[in-house]
């Protein structure tokens, strides 16, 4: 994700957190999900990774 990108949508969670402050939001980029399926043992990860939206 580019940093724009990135910084857009935090600008969107930080929003969203003030207008819903008990709602939980976490934004996961792509090497976080990576590393969540690696460590939980996924082991068809990288064509999961390829399906883009």
């Amino acid at each position: 994700m580019q940093p724009k990108q990135v910084r857009h949508k935090n600008r969107k969670l930080r929003r969203l957190q003030e207008l819903y402050p008990d709602v939980n939001i976490k934004l996961f980029k792509r090497g976080d999900i990576r590393t969540l399926m690696i460590k939980f043992g996924v082991q068809d990860f990288p064509d999961m990774m390829a399906n883009e939206l």
